[in-house]
């Protein structure tokens, strides 16, 4: 780019160089896996490659749907496989679960991709017989917890095995045979090492209770990110592609992302192409104005459905976008569970005026009901119900369609932010990976 100002007219080879970038670089549809893009998550990193180096320790990696739990799962092994490449000894796996899998299905694909490995790298895998016997055991959809056990302790290798998306899994004796496998690759003190990644609130949601499995697993809860690490998503990726926004409409993006990384990238990415689109390396209002419309635009049809269907109504007066609203500005619990009392602000801030608790506790059972496609997950009993979004992705979406029709300004949405304002300030560290 030289020495060319930011509000230059770009040239078409310019803006179509920016573009690939921004199409590239950043990614709402899917994990990030490139090491050198992956933003955050510092503490669990370390927590997961501690794990690795402890025999008779394995991961539960858990948290809610679209905090990064994909991409840090493929973090997580670009890195082992990267390394396995240049250390002999050491092999590093990846599978994704079906919802047909059952516990022999998926050893059965992970042996093939065992064999595949040694192939890949060039290498002979064990030969002695009963090694060979337990993996065609394996490999024909017969295994158990102790014939896998056995051939991967036969192997005599580190092997590092990502299982993703766990919670597909559901076949309950599956579950129990991962928790017996668990149990006695540690007590025999396996350098295998196992990483379970699913949707769940806790590890007994992911996985079932087996007798002294705690003391086996590193149990790594992933929490939403901060709209530190989210203003370092897009920041980080802005500087690669040659742009440049205010600190005040990073800030913007970060907390209209409400703390998933999907958004932020969506966000990110609309805002950058719309600045190309006029002309511009620098990000202004318009351009993340802009960006909102097309986030709404593009976020998956299931996501815009459920809203549509929560929302209708065919009264003017009626409450339902407001109620629903507010529940994305209140302040919930770690899980995301917040109480009525807890929207009652925020919609009065939305609807211009108070409201009692008769007038819009009914909306949030309706919410809780298919008659409005149980949008809300309700917990506790009758006078201490809570609710949360069934579909995490859908809060950001309710906070988007908020901003985009004027209901809510940026200053409302600042309000009810729990987080505050601290975490946008810059410390001057990268969080670049």
């Amino acid at each position: 780019m030289g020495e060319r100002r930011a509000n230059d007219i770009l040239t078409q080879a310019e803006a179509i160089r920016v573009r690939v970038e921004l199409a590239t670089i950043f990614n709402p549809s899917g994990p990030v896996s490139d090491t050198d893009l992956f933003q955050g998550r510092r503490s669990e990193i370390d927590r997961i490659l501690s794990a690795v180096s402890q025999h008779g320790q394995h991961v539960i990696l858990f948290g809610e749907r679209g905090v990064g739990k994909t991409s840090l799962a493929s973090l997580t092994h670009a890195f082992w496989a990267n390394y396995a490449r240049e250390t002999t000894g050491f092999v590093a796996l990846r599978y994704n679960c079906a919802p047909d899998d059952t516990f022999a299905t998926i050893w059965a694909r992970i042996a093939e991709l065992l064999t595949d490995e040694y192939t890949k790298q060039d290498r002979s895998p064990p030969t002695g017989e009963t090694w060979l016997d337990l993996l065609a055991e394996v490999t024909h959809e017969a295994g158990t917890p102790h014939s896998v056990r056995r051939l991967l302790d036969l192997m005599n290798e580190l092997l590092i095995v990502v299982i993703d998306e766990f919670d597909q899994l559901s076949d309950e004796d599956s579950v129990q045979q991962f928790a017996s496998l668990i149990k006695a690759l540690s007590d025999h003190l396996s350098p295998s090492t196992l990483i379970l990644v699913g949707v769940a609130d806790s590890v007994d949601d992911l996985i079932e209770s087996h007798a002294s499995i705690d003391r086996a697993t590193i149990q790594v809860a992933l929490p939403r990110m901060s709209k530190r690490e989210l203003g370092d998503i897009v920041r980080n990726r802005y500087d690669l592609a040659g742009l440049s926004a205010a600190p005040d409409l990073i800030g913007r993006i970060a907390r209209l992302s409400q703390g998933l990384p999907h958004y932020a990238h969506r966000l990110g990415q609309e805002a950058g192409y719309s600045a190309v689109d006029r002309n511009r390396l620098s990000v202004n209002e318009q351009d993340v104005e802009r960006a909102v419309e097309m986030a709404i635009e593009h976020t998956q049809k299931s996501i815009r459905m459920a809203y549509r269907d929560a929302t209708r109504s065919n009264r003017r007066d009626a409450l339902f976008d407001k109620v629903l609203l507010a529940c994305a500005l209140a302040h919930g619990d770690d899980l995301g569970f917040f109480a009525p009392s807890e929207i009652r602000e925020p919609l009065e801030r939305v609807a211009g005026k108070p409201y009692d608790f008769p007038q819009f506790v009914r909306h949030l059972q309706q919410f809780a009901s298919s008659q409005r496609g149980q949008v809300l997950q309700v917990s506790g009993e009758r006078r201490k119900r809570r609710y949360r979004f069934t579909n995490p992705l859908l809060r950001p979406y309710v906070v988007l369609e908020g901003v985009n029709a004027g209901t809510i300004d940026m200053g409302i949405l600042s309000e009810f932010d729990a987080e505050g304002d601290a975490s946008l300030e810059d410390d001057g560290q990268s969080r670049l990976l």
